[in-house]
């Protein structure tokens, strides 16, 4: 496990930097990923049935869990804060979209989906000529 672990003393262990990102209140969060328990989890468990969700053209979240996506979250405030927190966290990906992409000839961004703007944010920063629209569910707004 190299660069996860230090052994700063004989039989001594300790968290590298990489390593420490995998803490619940580190900000990169990547625990969150990896545990199975949280929206991460939950989603990447119904990978195991994508061939049927092609091939039905449904999703297979319910036969999975027992109850479609967002009724499942709405069940659970721990698996709505989950999915704020990891979208909150994917939203810190989006800096540099405001100039990856020639908005010059766009007026009007409407970002469905959007949560708390953190991304249609970002390209207004970038580019102030434009308006933006954040659709969302109210409760993601």
């Amino acid at each position: 496990c190299r660069d996860i672990f230090a052994e700063p003393e004989p039989g001594t262990f300790a968290l590298t930097e990489l390593a420490a990102e995998l803490l619940a209140d580190h900000p990169a969060n990547l625990r969150q990923w990896l545990d199975a328990d949280e929206v991460a989890g939950r989603l990447d468990s119904t990978f195991h049935h994508l061939v049927d969700a092609v091939r039905s053209g449904t999703s297979v979240y319910e036969k999975v869990h027992g109850a479609p996506f967002w009724a499942d979250l709405a069940a659970s405030p721990a698996r709505t804060e989950s999915f704020d927190r990891l979208m909150s966290q994917v939203s810190q990906s989006t800096k540099g979209i405001g100039t990856a992409y020639d908005w010059s000839d766009v007026r009007h961004v409407i970002d469905v989906g959007g949560g708390t703007g953190a991304l249609l944010r970002e390209i207004l920063t970038a580019h102030p000529h434009l308006r933006g629209t954040v659709a969302d569910q109210a409760a993601s707004v």
